[in-house]
């Protein structure tokens, strides 16, 4: 092989080399922009998604720091920044000068990032589906941020990811506001709770509490099947106390691996271990002066439980990796639809440290034990779905009233939620039965009076009878009240005969709370030794 052939040789095998590097670099990018838009979609509220989106835009793409502004109430306000730092300027540009953006959403929609401060800073707008609902503030506009460039266009990818993402936790809000609004009483911000609405005894009950523990710095223990909003009454009690104005931050301890779990809530320095080459504030750190709120809290492993206890205790903590103690004033809240005593017993979770975050225990009944709440709560939802798509104002009619309370709902307000979309969207605003899901033993009949005539004559309570009702001229509520009444006695002593008494057990198979079925079974006086006797 002559010189020039070797030499082509070499240059081809030399740009062979660069691609394939460059190949590598761009996969890596790409991979740590889906772990990032997977964090985004598991964000339960604007501060954590934004908080998500500063941390990885300085992690991904080597800004120095970042801050997200959205439009809420008519202005621009900063909703999270990273580095966590007082007083957030970058490079001589205030915050108020970035708020000033607010008047000029089109021009910044106009350009894919928006040079401000002599190019040291860019503003890359976050759209929603037909809006621009914000943007990211950057520090650190880099040469290499071009069209034609894969960096730009990952950034660009995860821009727009984020804010369908903001968008849809912007609705979220804006519809907990309006059901905040239709509490009774609800005449301003400082009102009653966020998002919760209820007439109920059950929730009356809730609400109440909620009103109570706003005020102090005690840690709760929110406990309730999944669906019963129980992200929402941790608002609720960040945003009726004191901490209001300070941070809520949320994690959810089931979405993390494992392994990653403690530098989610503690935080990591640099080299702490292999891939950490940024310093991380864990949310510990990101939620001071406010509150941390850990969604199913028994989910955390064992180590970081024990962590998570020494940190309550003494209000310190060290990051992976670091040699200096760090102070972190926060109120905590803990969410689960575990049994946690059931997990101590199965040397799952620490017996003290379920005595430290349970010094309240405030439990959120299912919706099917909140009576005419679900008929309520159901036209309130149809009415969101109706305004948000411009469709006609839903009418339930009695046959879907009676519908919807003939269900069950497992998945609780959630799952309503997903059906009164559901049925107000293909019925063009009138929702028909079809549309609906099927009770699980059919509406109020003879099979249904049959298994509580059962029930009845087991019990030392007698129940009216459906011809008595209409005899005594009572009401259509109270009527149907006492029918439910009927189907729950029958149902609690079926299941509690099919396990000998065993309340525990019972509350397993039927995937209740098992302090809520011990209530129900007080109210109803159900002789437990009775059926213990006939085992």
């Amino acid at each position: 092989m002559n010189d020039w052939a070797e030499n082509q040789a070499l240059r081809l095998a030399a740009d062979m080399g660069r691609v394939y590097a460059q190949r590598e670099v761009e996969r890596q990018s790409l991979s740590k922009v889906t772990q990032a838009s997977m964090e985004l979609v598991r964000a339960l509220s604007t501060e954590d998604a934004s908080s998500s989106l500063c941390r990885w835009c300085v992690e991904l793409f080597g800004f120095r720091r970042a801050a997200v502004y959205l439009l809420k109430g008519g202005r621009i306000a900063r909703q999270s920044q990273h580095p966590v730092e007082a007083g957030f300027r970058l490079h001589g540009v205030a915050a108020s000068d970035l708020e000033a953006l607010g008047g000029h959403a089109n021009e910044v929609a106009a350009a894919p990032w928006l040079g401000l401060a002599g190019g040291r800073l860019s503003v890359i707008p976050l759209s929603g589906r037909q809006r621009v609902l914000g943007f990211l503030a950057a520090e650190g506009a880099l040469p290499q941020f071009e069209p034609a460039n894969p960096q730009g266009d990952l950034l660009a990818l995860l821009a727009g990811y984020a804010g369908i993402v903001l968008e849809n936790l912007l609705y979220e809000e804006r519809r907990s506001e309006s059901l905040r609004l239709r509490l009774p009483g609800a005449k301003s911000a400082s009102a009653p709770p966020l998002g919760l609405f209820g007439e109920s005894p059950a929730m009356r009950e809730v609400l109440a509490l909620v009103r109570k523990l706003a005020r102090v710095d005690s840690p709760v223990l929110l406990c309730g099947e999944t669906g019963t909003g129980k992200s929402l009454v941790a608002r609720a009690l960040h945003d009726s106390g004191p901490r209001a104005a300070k941070p809520f931050v949320t994690l959810n301890c089931a979405a993390i691996p494992e392994a990653l779990v403690e530098s989610e809530l503690f935080g990591h320095e640099v080299g702490a271990f292999s891939g950490a080459q940024k310093l991380h504030h864990g949310k510990v750190e990101q939620a001071e002066g406010g509150t941390l709120f850990l969604d199913e809290v028994g989910a955390l492993p064992l180590a970081v439980q024990t962590k998570l206890l020494t940190f309550l205790e003494e209000r310190r903590f060290m990051r992976i990796g670091g040699e200096r103690e760090l102070k972190a004033n926060v109120r905590l809240l803990s969410a689960t639809n575990a049994d946690l005593e059931a997990a101590v017993r199965e040397r799952a979770f620490r017996s003290d440290l379920l005595y430290r975050i349970n010094v309240f225990v405030l439990e959120l009944p299912p919706l099917r034990a909140r009576g005419e709440d679900v008929t309520s709560l159901a036209q309130v939802l149809a009415e969101e779905v109706s305004r948000r798509y411009d469709l006609p104002a839903p009418c339930l009619s009695q046959q879907v009233q009676a519908r919807l309370l003939a269900y069950s709902w497992p998945g609780n307000v959630r799952e309503l939620r997903n059906v009164m979309e559901k049925a107000v969207i293909l019925g063009d605003g009138e929702p028909s039965l079809d549309m609906l899901p099927t009770p699980d033993l059919g509406a109020p009949g003879e099979r249904l009076l049959g298994a509580a005539d059962e029930a009845e004559r087991g019990s030392g309570r007698p129940l009216p009878r459906p011809e008595s009702v209409y005899q005594q001229e009572q009401t259509f509520s109270a009527a149907k009240a006492q029918m439910i009444a009927r189907w729950e006695l029958a149902f609690l002593r079926g299941l509690l005969e099919s396990t000998g008494g065993n309340v525990s057990k019972a509350a397993r198979l039927a995937k209740m709370d098992k302090k809520n079925l011990q209530r129900k079974v007080q109210h109803y006086e159900i002789d437990l030794e009775q059926l213990r006797g006939r085992s």
